[in-house]
Protein backbone atom coordinates (compact mmCIF):
# COMPACT_ATOMS: atom_id res chain seq x y z
CA UNK A 1 0.00 0.00 0.00
CA UNK A 2 1.45 3.26 -0.80
CA UNK A 3 -0.47 5.40 1.93
CA UNK A 4 -3.53 5.82 3.93
CA UNK A 5 -5.77 6.64 1.38
CA UNK A 6 -4.96 3.55 -0.58
CA UNK A 7 -5.59 1.42 2.40
CA UNK A 8 -9.27 2.92 2.88
CA UNK A 9 -9.51 2.59 -1.19
CA UNK A 10 -8.26 -1.17 -0.88
CA UNK A 11 -10.74 -1.70 2.01
CA UNK A 12 -13.92 -0.33 0.75
CA UNK A 13 -13.13 -1.98 -2.47
CA UNK A 14 -13.06 -5.25 -0.48
CA UNK A 15 -16.28 -4.41 1.60
CA UNK A 16 -18.65 -3.63 -1.66
CA UNK A 17 -17.16 -6.71 -3.40
CA UNK A 18 -18.32 -8.57 -0.35
CA UNK A 19 -21.24 -7.26 0.01
CA UNK A 20 -22.53 -7.82 -4.01
CA UNK A 21 -21.53 -11.38 -3.49
CA UNK A 22 -22.89 -12.29 0.12
CA UNK A 23 -25.98 -9.56 0.30
CA UNK A 24 -27.34 -9.41 -3.61
CA UNK A 25 -26.14 -13.17 -4.14
CA UNK A 26 -28.39 -14.51 -0.64
CA UNK A 27 -31.32 -15.49 -2.07
CA UNK A 28 -33.29 -15.06 1.57
CA UNK A 29 -32.17 -11.63 0.89
CA UNK A 30 -33.05 -11.33 -2.57
CA UNK A 31 -36.31 -12.55 -1.50
CA UNK A 32 -37.23 -10.27 0.94
CA UNK A 33 -36.10 -7.38 -1.32
CA UNK A 34 -38.44 -8.30 -3.98
CA UNK A 35 -41.27 -8.57 -1.48
CA UNK A 36 -40.29 -5.12 -0.68
CA UNK A 37 -40.25 -3.46 -4.11
CA UNK A 38 -43.39 -5.11 -4.66
CA UNK A 39 -44.83 -3.50 -1.80
CA UNK A 40 -43.34 0.12 -2.15
CA UNK A 41 -44.44 -0.38 -6.00
CA UNK A 42 -48.21 -1.17 -4.85
CA UNK A 43 -47.83 2.14 -2.82
CA UNK A 44 -46.32 4.04 -5.73
CA UNK A 45 -43.27 4.04 -5.50
CA UNK A 46 -40.93 3.05 -8.12
CA UNK A 47 -37.54 1.66 -7.28
CA UNK A 48 -34.78 1.14 -10.14
CA UNK A 49 -33.90 -2.52 -8.93
CA UNK A 50 -35.40 -5.37 -6.40
CA UNK A 51 -31.77 -6.37 -5.41
CA UNK A 52 -31.13 -6.19 -1.60
CA UNK A 53 -28.25 -3.40 -1.63
CA UNK A 54 -30.26 -1.40 -3.54
CA UNK A 55 -33.57 -1.52 -1.58
CA UNK A 56 -31.99 -0.55 1.38
CA UNK A 57 -30.60 2.86 -0.33
CA UNK A 58 -32.63 3.79 -2.21
CA UNK A 59 -34.99 5.83 -0.14
CA UNK A 60 -31.87 7.89 0.50
CA UNK A 61 -30.87 8.10 -3.41
CA UNK A 62 -34.62 8.76 -4.37
CA UNK A 63 -34.30 11.98 -1.69
CA UNK A 64 -31.03 12.88 -2.80
CA UNK A 65 -31.73 13.20 -6.35
CA UNK A 66 -34.81 14.80 -5.77
CA UNK A 67 -33.02 17.43 -3.84
CA UNK A 68 -30.49 17.86 -6.01
CA UNK A 69 -32.77 19.09 -8.78
CA UNK A 70 -33.47 22.62 -6.96
CA UNK A 71 -30.11 22.71 -6.15
CA UNK A 72 -29.29 23.14 -9.91
CA UNK A 73 -32.00 25.79 -10.70
CA UNK A 74 -30.39 28.52 -8.31
CA UNK A 75 -28.61 31.11 -9.84
CA UNK A 76 -24.86 31.37 -10.02
CA UNK A 77 -24.35 27.55 -9.79
CA UNK A 78 -22.99 25.02 -12.44
CA UNK A 79 -24.20 21.80 -11.06
CA UNK A 80 -24.29 18.83 -13.39
CA UNK A 81 -26.82 16.40 -13.32
CA UNK A 82 -27.49 14.26 -10.65
CA UNK A 83 -25.89 10.60 -10.32
CA UNK A 84 -25.28 8.30 -8.09
CA UNK A 85 -21.76 8.31 -8.24
CA UNK A 86 -20.95 11.78 -8.28
CA UNK A 87 -21.40 14.35 -6.47
CA UNK A 88 -24.69 15.53 -4.71
CA UNK A 89 -25.57 19.28 -3.68
CA UNK A 90 -28.38 20.61 -1.59
CA UNK A 91 -30.36 23.93 -2.57
CA UNK A 92 -29.74 27.13 -0.34
CA UNK A 93 -32.79 28.38 -0.44
CA UNK A 94 -36.32 26.35 -1.07
CA UNK A 95 -39.63 28.69 -1.35
CA UNK A 96 -41.38 29.03 2.12
CA UNK A 97 -43.91 26.11 1.07
CA UNK A 98 -41.34 23.13 -0.31
CA UNK A 99 -39.29 22.45 2.99
CA UNK A 100 -42.64 21.21 4.48
CA UNK A 101 -43.93 19.65 0.51
CA UNK A 102 -40.44 17.57 0.83
CA UNK A 103 -40.43 17.19 4.83
CA UNK A 104 -44.29 15.24 4.56
CA UNK A 105 -43.40 13.48 1.58
CA UNK A 106 -40.23 12.24 3.06
CA UNK A 107 -41.84 11.27 6.22
CA UNK A 108 -44.45 9.16 4.24
CA UNK A 109 -41.98 7.28 2.63
CA UNK A 110 -40.00 6.65 5.15
CA UNK A 111 -43.08 5.17 6.81
CA UNK A 112 -44.14 3.23 4.13
CA UNK A 113 -40.32 1.90 3.60
CA UNK A 114 -40.39 0.68 7.53
CA UNK A 115 -43.53 -1.22 6.76
CA UNK A 116 -42.91 -2.91 3.53
CA UNK A 117 -38.78 -3.31 4.81
CA UNK A 118 -39.38 -4.60 8.24
CA UNK A 119 -38.90 -8.13 7.32
CA UNK A 120 -36.19 -7.08 4.58
CA UNK A 121 -34.12 -4.78 7.27
CA UNK A 122 -34.17 -7.33 10.07
CA UNK A 123 -32.33 -10.01 8.21
CA UNK A 124 -30.34 -7.53 5.53
CA UNK A 125 -29.01 -5.22 8.33
CA UNK A 126 -27.58 -7.54 10.45
CA UNK A 127 -25.43 -9.23 7.66
CA UNK A 128 -24.68 -6.23 6.33
CA UNK A 129 -22.50 -5.39 9.42
CA UNK A 130 -21.29 -8.99 9.15
CA UNK A 131 -19.89 -8.91 5.80
CA UNK A 132 -18.57 -5.23 6.26
CA UNK A 133 -16.60 -6.22 9.55
CA UNK A 134 -15.30 -9.84 8.52
CA UNK A 135 -14.15 -7.55 5.04
CA UNK A 136 -12.67 -4.83 7.09
CA UNK A 137 -10.84 -7.66 10.13
CA UNK A 138 -8.79 -8.63 6.97
CA UNK A 139 -6.95 -4.99 7.02
CA UNK A 140 -6.54 -4.81 10.55
CA UNK A 141 -9.44 -2.97 11.49
CA UNK A 142 -10.57 -3.64 14.98
CA UNK A 143 -14.65 -2.76 14.69
CA UNK A 144 -15.06 -2.14 18.62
Amino acid sequence: MKSEQDWFEQVDKLVKQREKRELDGDPRLVELASAMADCMAAKGYQTAAKNPINMETWGQLTFMKELHEPARKEGGRDIPPYTSTGPWYQPTHLPDADPRRYLAKEVKMALDDLECGKDFYAAYLPKSVQVAEAAQAEFGMDPD
